[in-house]
Formats: structure tokens, sequence, C-alpha cells
């Protein structure tokens, strides 16, 4: 047991000043943004209604690609941290932002050569409508992004459409499961999720890229189902510890840093390899603050892929070396400081110095291991069923 316990600062059933909260995002950002998504999702499905009469587009199909492209209906799919709960306010704005990912998917015929519709027309249907749109509301299009169409709402928040395509036989099995209006209107229940992910096999959903010829394998939706796994197994203890990690990623780092899936990753792998569940969010935070300097040293795998290093990827070697680097010093303070700092005040300033003035400042909200003893002595003794751990520890692999 550690000297010290700071979970009084991160987290406090019904205490709206502790950490966790002071993370949260408000009730009019939420509705801010989901708002933002709605007018997003009816101008894209509205620009490729549109964009099946328009010559110029058709022009560059042959006939059978016409026919195809005709019976085209964009799907959406929320990803990313604002779908999995473990987003935070961040800590400079700007350069940092609010982020709602929104992927939009497309039925494509072939995908191993070429695509029946391009992905010219593609990024052209999306970019156009994403520019009129930001006019319209006062927003600002970002059409350089690799990876996206980007609207900024205001210097807070920004909103990504990363754009995938799947096979047509995999759609019409969407239609046919889901139902053409829930699909339509975003209304997806937890059968239907279930469904359709198990509907997108792996390697059968691809990204399109501003900067390469070809489309590129990639799957978020198995991402996305692997971390709602282990969020049912671990409970909300888990996610709070992946935003305590990535709130130090954010104060530490106006921009970049290791990635808030590598940070998720590693939190889980500290859970999933613990020989009983953590008794507190102090007792979590420390024992991944202890190994996070080698994890990130290392390499962190794609859970659900292991061929796929997502963390170091597509930085310089120095770079890496100074994000372990500022790893390692935060790890070998901060437990250093619950281990052996000689006041509480201490302890806080520690704290301070790796998560900034957003962590509360109260050092009288920090125990002693003594006081934590005298807790537990003073608690009755209850039984407790086993932790389950199943097969959902493998991230459900073969889902």
């Amino acid at each position: 047991m550690a000297r010290y316990d700071i979970s009084a600062l991160l987290h406090k059933h019904a205490h709206q000043d502790r950490f966790i909260n002071i993370l949260t995002i408000s009730d009019a950002d939420l509705s801010m943004m989901r708002e933002a998504r709605t007018k997003v999702r009816n101008k894209l499905k509205s620009a490729f209604t549109i964009a099946k009469s328009d010559p110029n587009i058709l022009a560059r199909l042959d006939e059978t690609d016409q026919a195809a492209f005709k019976s085209i209906e964009p799907r959406f799919w929320p990803q990313g941290s604002f779908a999995y709960g473990t987003q935070n306010v961040p800590a400079h704005i700007p350069p940092q932002q609010l982020d709602i990912d929104d992927g939009i998917y497309l039925p494509i015929e072939s995908m191993r050569d070429r695509p029946i519709v391009s992905k010219e027309i593609f990024f052209e249907v999306v970019d156009s409508a994403l520019f009129a749109l930001a006019q319209q509301e006062g927003w600002k299009f970002i059409g350089d992004k690799n990876t996206c169409a980007r609207i900024e709402l205001n210097d807070r928040v920004h909103l990504d459409v990363p754009l995938y395509a799947i096979p047509n036989a995999r759609f019409g099995d969407l239609q046919k499961a889901m139902g053409r209006a829930a699909l339509t209107q975003g209304m997806i229940f937890e059968d239907d999720q279930i469904r359709l992910r198990r509907m997108l096999a792996e390697n059968e959903v691809y990204i399109a890229l501003r900067n390469l010829v070809h489309w590129k394998k990639s799957d978020p939706i198995r991402i996305q189902e692997w971390f709602e796994g282990e969020q049912r197994l671990f409970g909300s203890q888990l996610t709070r510890v992946c935003r305590y990690l990535k709130a130090w990623r954010d104060h530490n780092w106006e921009v970049g840093g290791p990635s808030s899936i590598a940070l998720m990753v590693v939190a889980w792998e500290v859970f999933s390899s613990a020989p009983q569940p953590f008794s507190s969010d102090s007792e979590a935070i420390l024992a991944v603050c202890k190994v996070l300097p080698d994890k990130l040293r290392c390499g962190v795998v794609n859970p659900v892929a292991d061929e796929e290093v997502i963390y170091p990827r597509e930085i310089a070697a120095h770079v890496h070396e100074q994000d372990v680097a500022l790893a390692t010093a935060f790890s070998v303070e901060f437990v250093g400081a619950l281990n052996s700092a000689q006041t509480t005040h201490e302890v806080v300033s520690i704290c301070s110095k790796y998560w900034g003035s957003r962590f509360p400042a109260r050092h009288d909200w920090v125990l002693t291991s003594a006081a934590i003893v005298r807790g537990i002595e003073s608690t009755p003794a209850s039984k407790h069923s086993k932790r389950d751990v199943g097969t959902m520890r493998s991230g459900n692999r073969s889902g």
C-alpha cells in the first residue's frame, strides 16, 4: 500500500469539485456538438442525393459505375473519445480542441483494385457540402487533413468526418438487419450495434486518404467494440484512469504526445494483468504510472490487430525519446510522491506539476495509509463475488 491516497482528489460520487468532474464537458457543449453532428449528417445525405444527378460527376463514370453511384446512400458511425466516453475538456485552448469523430460509410463494389466510386469523387462531394455548410453556419472548413474533412465550429471545438467504404454485399445486409429508417436517422440501438459490427468483418472496411492513390484498410468499429467490452469488464474506473492519462498528456503537450488510444491500451494492459481489482482510483493510476515509460518505450500494439503498432507511429525517433523522457519524469516523481513524500502538500504539488492548475489544490483531501487502514478496519467484512475475467479479457478478438 502506498503511503498516500489521492482518490478523493480524483473522483468522489456526487462531488463536482473533483478532478474528473473538472475535466468533464459541459452539457451546453455536448448539446452544441450533437446539434452540429446532426447538421453535418443531414447536409451530407442531401449532398449525395444531389450528386446522383450531377452531370459533371456522372460524366466521369461509365454506365455501370453510374448505376452503382446512383444507388449509394451514406451511413454514419460515431467513433473516438466522444463515443468511448473518454473525452476531456482540453488543457490548452487553443491549440487543443474538443473533437467529434463521425465516420461516413459508403458501399463500394470493388475494394482491391479500383473502387467504383473513386476516392476523388467521394472527397469532392463531402468537401463541397461541408464547405457550404460551414459558410452557412459561420464555421471554418478545413480540407487538407489526410484522413478526413474537418469543420471547426469555433476555437474550442472541431468535427472530423473520416471517409470509409464497405462492400455492397455488407451494405445490403445492414439494410435488412437494421432497417432503412433507423440507419437514416442515426437511431442505432445496442442490439443493432452488435449486428452491425459482426457484419463488418475484418479487412472489409477501408478509409480514404487524400495523399494515397488507394484506400487503406481500417476498422475503427473493432477498436470501439474492444474498448467497450473492457469498460463492461472493469467498470467506470478504467474509463476514469484513461481520462487521467489523457489529462496528463494534454497538460504537458500542447501538440503531440502519446496518442489517446495508446494511453487507453496501456491502462487496459495494467488492469487486465492486475491480480485483483484496484481498490481505488489512486491505486489504479499509480499502477499505470509505474509501467507507463516502459510501455511507451517498447511500443504499444493494436489490441485487435497485433501486427499494427499504434505508438510510436509516424513520429521521429527523437520525438519518441522526448515522449518517453517526460513519461519517465512523471512516473518517477508521481510514484515517489505517493510512496515517500514528506507532507500532503508535497503530494498535491507534484500532482499539480503534471496535471496543471485544474487539479484540486486540496492537501486536506489526501489520505495517509494509516487513515486508510483505520477505515478498512472499521468496515464490517463482507463477501465479494469473484471477478469474471472470461473471454472478454482477450478484447473480443474473435467477435
